[in-house]
Parts: C-alpha cells; structure tokens; sequence
C-alpha cells in the first residue's frame, strides 16, 4: 500500500486503483485488515478530504458491499442496493461525505465492478503459483500436443 499514490483521487477511484493489483480475499477479517490498511494510506494521502482513516475504512468497506451486491451474480437484481441505500447507509455509518458526492461514487460504482486487472497470462501464472498441482493431475492430461509447444516457446496461449 505504501508505494501506492491516492493523492487527489475519490475514494472509490482509489478504492479502484488499489484493488485492481490483486484478488480481494474471501475471508472478512482479511478483507477488514486490507482495507484498514487502504484507509490509513488513504486519509494521509488526501488531508483535504477531512476523513479520518476510520471513516475512510467505513467508506471503503461500504463501497465493497456496494460493489457485492451490484455486480454479484448471486444477487437477485432487485435486491440489489439501490442509490438512496447507500447514501443512507454511508451518513448512519458516520461518514461525512455530502449525500452528492456518494451518489457519484455509486454511479461510478454501478458502471463496472472492482476487479484486478490482470492479463490472462497473469492469470494462468497466479493459479499455476497458488496450486501447482494443476501442472502435474488432470490439467496436464487435457492438454494437446501443441499446447505443450505453445507453452515450451513462452506463449501466454
């Protein structure tokens, strides 16, 4: 998070910005503890806004849920959080953010979902490193001898 430059940017924007280098944990605690360190960054990176990193982390943690139920495959579309939902839920949560600027964050937010940006090369070297078994089990048995050439020149195929 350190090397990271929020500066001037929306906390969504940076919220954005932060989780596109990587896959935001499943777990709560672990989401809880990475975006407690996104606020800290955050709130001393942008003074201006007035935010204490604790409202940021309310922010935060309010713009993942947001981003869960817009874009969550699970959710039924109208159970999905709606505009004045969020603005309610950021003002009883403490946050001092005016009910316009939260509705441009949830607009933002409905437009496209908070997700990494990785290449598919990336992709398949991250599952590759997390589970080295897919190179030696079923994986190896599916693929096709011109796979294996592909993959012995360096191709992201």
């Amino acid at each position: 998070v350190q090397l990271l430059d929020f500066h001037h940017l929306a906390c969504d924007e940076a919220l954005r910005y932060f989780l596109s280098r990587f896959f935001l944990p499943g777990e709560s605690q672990m989401v809880y503890r990475v975006l407690e360190r996104f606020s800290v960054r955050y709130a001393r990176d942008n003074p201006e806004d007035g935010l204490s990193s604790d409202q940021v982390l309310t922010l935060a943690y309010a713009l993942v849920i947001l981003n869960t139920s817009l874009h969550s495959q699970q959710i039924k579309p109208t159970d999905r959080m709606k505009k004045a939902d969020f603005v309610d839920m950021c003002t009883k949560g403490g946050v001092p953010v005016g009910t316009s600027r939260l509705e441009e964050m949830f607009d933002r937010v409905h437009v496209g979902p908070f997700k990494p940006s990785f290449s598919a090369g990336d992709k398949v070297y991250g599952r590759l490193a997390r589970d080295p078994k897919v190179i030696r089990g079923h994986a190896m048995a599916k693929t096709t001898p011109v796979d294996v050439v592909l993959l012995k020149q360096g191709s992201q195929f």
